[in-house]
């Protein structure tokens, strides 16, 4: 969970679109966890569905 917050953290700092919090390089344990965390994978789904505006 803290890791989720900590990727909410750096886009809201950066100002970053949703573009670019579905593209973030984050790191992971391939035994332990998937290459794309819940927060990428939500904002993929945005994209799809349209929304370009900021994450904020």
């Amino acid at each position: 969970m803290a890791t989720r917050v900590d990727i909410f953290a750096a886009a809201l700092h950066h100002g970053a679109r949703v573009a670019e919090v579905a593209e973030m390089d984050l790191s992971y344990t391939p035994p332990l966890g998937s290459p794309w965390d819940a927060v990428q994978l939500a904002a993929q789904r945005w994209e799809i569905l349209g929304a370009t505006t900021m994450f904020v």
